[in-house]
């Protein structure tokens, strides 16, 4: 599968945003990095990180992917839904079984005796922390985007997205930075899969055709 420009780009600055949160996650103390992400929780801001973190939510997904199908493409619409179940089955996989006690941040907190406030408007989540699914599917979908546009300045704001629905998921208390990182690159590397499976069955079509004529 060849990449255009743009594909790289969005690549190159996405694997940028994964090692940063790498990086802070093994050089800072899992609660130090948690808190010194957070930003000030007054109501308004909380709804707004609410609606981001909702560009990743299955329902969003679902949705998205019907008005793909519909108006746009059906064959896109399938590689997007492949990709969120794909990245989706990763996720819950290792949530449920290999990190399966994993606490989120509240959970953990209260076991380390660290003392901390939730916000009020939060109602954040106490098992299976690791990895993100919201910041999976966030990536699973970005790179989709970023694979149907040519477009350099897309391609960073898909990159940005992203980080910003990650980011989300740390605000709202219900993950670590490492969560986020671990998401993303499952996300995007679950796509690729897709879009690579993808780009060679056309190939393989295109070639018959080709023969045939």
């Amino acid at each position: 599968m060849k990449l255009t420009r743009s594909q790289k780009i969005f690549l190159s600055t996405t694997a940028g945003i994964w090692l940063m949160l790498v990086l802070f996650s093994i050089l800072l103390p899992k609660a130090h990095g948690f808190f010194l992400m957070q930003l000030p929780h007054p109501a308004s801001l909380i709804v707004l990180m609410k609606g981001i973190t909702f560009l990743a939510d299955g329902l969003f997904v679902v949705l998205l992917t019907l008005t793909v199908a519909l108006f746009v493409n059906a064959r896109h619409a399938l590689l997007l839904i492949m990709g969120f179940a794909l990245s989706g089955l990763a996720v819950q996989t290792l949530k449920r079984s290999v990190f399966a006690d994993a606490p989120r941040p509240v959970k953990f907190f209260e076991i380390h005796n660290h003392k901390f406030d939730i916000p009020e408007g939060l109602n954040p989540h106490r098992d299976h922390s690791f990895p993100s699914g919201h910041s999976a599917t966030a990536a699973a979908l970005m790179t989709f985007l970023a694979f149907r546009s040519r477009k350099i300045n897309f391609a960073l704001l898909y990159s940005l997205g992203i980080f910003l629905i990650a980011y989300t998921r740390v605000y709202l208390f219900q993950h670590f930075p490492v969560d986020a990182a671990a998401g993303i690159l499952i996300g995007v590397l679950c796509q690729l899969v897709i879009e690579a499976f993808s780009a060679g069955r056309l190939n393989k079509l295109n070639r018959k055709l080709i023969a045939n004529r």
